[in-house]
């Protein structure tokens, strides 16, 4: 494997954890502004039962609640006693990078859609932030700073408080690096990140799909041509153009210098000869200089 081709292979180590055959999982944080609305992301705001605006780009979620004069806590439960009526969430913020993956201080965390849903990362990567309603999709959104790349991350709210939510933020150094490496692969003109474009990077929930074949992503519209990549057996060593989940041990695909896309904008289907495999968050979007990470969803037949 030649250095290049070694570089690009650890570039997405960072945002993938391996997985088994359990459904579901939660994204790793990419940038993006609290809003998405002034990185060029377009959203529609819709009216819930309780006057709260929630964003066209949570997909299937439910009305929003608090605000930011309310105090953090547990839980409230309903009346009778059931599911709580809202929730917390808490966590850390890490860096992207696998070798260097320690926490980030001042990630300035919102979501999408929920006005006054906010919290800053401590010293320790730390932060805290709620009351949201349960059971519902939402996306985190992690501002571009100086030194990181913003961050668009689905998360489906559980019915109770969670209190390991993991979300990351890749470097500028980082990204510029792994475009140097690209490179290696075009003939004719550099590789480069294009002012304005923005990041996917789909991942295999269920890293055993592989074995009984190899998972093949076509978006729509279609990418152009060498903007997109994935590691491939033997050996998970990159290919330029590759739309094939085939390594199990990183099955991804990413696809950069894409134009900044509303909720719905960009679809991915998804073949695999015995699995059918979907992503829960049909309704991610793109921002300008953000990783949207989806999750895809291979369950076994």
């Amino acid at each position: 494997m030649t250095r290049s081709r070694r570089a690009l292979w650890i570039v997405v180590v960072g945002a993938v954890a391996c997985g088994d055959d359990s459904s579901g999982g939660e994204g790793a944080a990419t940038d993006a502004s609290s809003s998405g609305a002034d990185d060029g992301a377009t959203t529609m705001d819709q009216p819930t039962s309780n006057g709260t605006m929630v964003s066209d780009s949570v997909d299937d979620s439910t009305s929003a609640s608090g605000s930011s004069g309310e105090t953090l806590g547990g839980s409230d439960s309903s009346s009778s006693g059931g599911t709580p009526t809202e929730v917390f969430l808490s966590g850390e913020v890490a860096d992207f990078n696998p070798l260097a993956p320690g926490p980030i201080e001042g990630a300035q965390i919102s979501i999408d859609g929920i006005p006054g849903i906010e919290a800053v990362s401590d010293a320790r990567g730390a932060f805290s932030l709620g009351p949201v309603d349960p059971d519902q999709n939402v996306v985190f959104m992690i501002p571009q700073t100086v030194e990181y790349w913003g961050a668009v991350i689905p998360y489906h709210v559980p019915t109770t408080d969670d209190d390991d939510v993991q979300l990351s933020q890749i470097s500028e150094a980082f990204v510029d690096a792994q475009i140097d490496i690209l490179d290696d692969d075009l003939e004719n003109q550099p590789a480069q990140i294009e002012p304005g474009t923005a990041v996917i990077v789909l991942r295999l929930i269920q890293t055993t799909a592989i074995g009984e074949g190899n998972v093949v992503v076509t978006m729509d519209p279609p990418p152009a041509p060498n903007t997109y990549y994935a590691p491939t057996n033997p050996g998970g060593a990159p290919v330029l153009n590759s739309n094939e989940m085939q390594f199990s041990l990183l099955p991804v695909v990413v696809f950069y210098n894409l134009p900044v896309t509303a909720a719905g904008d960009i679809t991915f289907t998804f073949e695999h000869p015995v699995r059918e495999c979907t992503t829960a968050f049909t309704n991610f979007f793109t921002a300008d200089h953000h990783v949207t990470l989806v999750d895809v969803d291979c369950p076994p037949a």
